[in-house]
């Protein structure tokens, strides 16, 4: 049996209650992380410091699904015809990647209704419809009031790739690729300009020592930090050379059928993505945000995907024409 929960805005859930017996008819309520937004005269509307995990949007933990109630939700009033932007802004969050999927929702009623705030489950596709009639909700087990139903049309998505995936620095000794880590990035640096202004024999002591200080105040151990961190990089370094890095590459898990109809969004801003749509018909819109793939090592990425664990500051605008 599925259930469906409310989700609201600006609250950080602290639990999740996965259902095993999760129906098809069942729903969960949004409630606690749903925001109403107003753009139906053509006012923007503004959602600031949404909460949001790191790992919501694509949850590994979901099955590279959305994870709902640690994602955070808009619903609206929008007129046929108008075209409605929408920011998801968390540049400010070292390693954050955002993604927005929007739907159209059946309905008779309007945004504001609380009614409206049920979701047909705990995790949701990216880029999917979603048709159940006759939900009850997963608490009560009753019938839901007001809107029965959760019948949602896919419209648009959209996700930052600017710096997104993992990426991997080469052992200048072997030759062989290391993943990389974020926290240990400052460390290298250090390590190289260390080298650079005395490249003696003690040049790797200093970089080690430098490596370990660096590491200690990002939070990172030292075990964490190794694989992103050779000193045979800095064996080979010059005052005119830095570690070389390749990627970004996506794991192999992001190629999920929902995850490639979803549009890759880049403008030079890691942290930010932005989509339009044009209103089919006047009614009431809905749309999610949430985080994917956070950079290892930042400050994203802690416990980013462990459900009540990071969350990250998420500046959210709604305008239309």
């Amino acid at each position: 049996m599925k259930s469906y929960k409310t989700l609201t805005l600006g609250a950080v859930i602290s639990s999740l209650l996965l259902s095993a017996s999760f129906s098809a008819n069942a729903a969960t309520s949004t409630a606690a992380v749903t925001n109403v937004i107003n753009v139906t005269s053509g006012t923007s509307g503004v959602v600031p410091f949404l909460k949001v995990n790191g790992a919501s949007w694509v949850s590994e933990s979901m099955g590279y699904t959305g994870w709902t109630h640690f994602s955070k939700w808009g619903i609206m009033n929008v007129t046929k015809g108008k075209t409605v932007t929408i920011v998801a802004d968390a540049s400010a969050v070292t390693g954050f990647h955002p993604g927005i999927t929007v739907w159209q929702r059946k309905t008779n009623l309007k945004a504001e209704n609380p009614a409206l705030q049920y979701m047909n489950d705990h995790s949701y596709g990216q880029t999917d419809d979603i048709n159940v009639l006759n939900a009850k909700d997963e608490t009560t087990g009753l019938a839901l009031t007001g809107e029965k139903n959760i019948i949602m049309t896919y419209l648009a998505s959209g996700y930052d790739i600017d710096g997104l995936g993992d990426q991997f620095s080469v052992d200048a000794s072997s030759g062989t690729l290391k993943e990389y880590n974020a926290a240990a990035k400052a460390a290298v640096t250090t390590a190289i300009a260390a080298f650079v202004a005395s490249p003696d024999a003690t040049a790797v002591t200093k970089a080690e020592a430098a490596r370990t200080t660096a590491l200690a105040k990002s939070g990172a151990t030292a075990e964490s930090g190794k694989a992103a961190y050779d000193a045979s990089i800095l064996a080979s370094a010059t005052a005119a050379s830095t570690p070389v890095l390749y990627g970004a590459y996506m794991p192999m898990g992001f190629n999920t059928a929902s995850l490639t109809k979803a549009t890759k969004v880049s403008d030079g801003v890691a942290g930010k993505v932005q989509i339009s749509f044009t209103a089919p018909a006047t009614g009431v819109y809905q749309f999610v945000v949430g985080g994917l793939k956070p950079d290892k090592g930042s400050t994203a990425a802690v416990n980013a995907d462990a459900g009540s664990g990071n969350v990250n500051t998420v500046n959210v605008t709604v305008t239309t024409n």
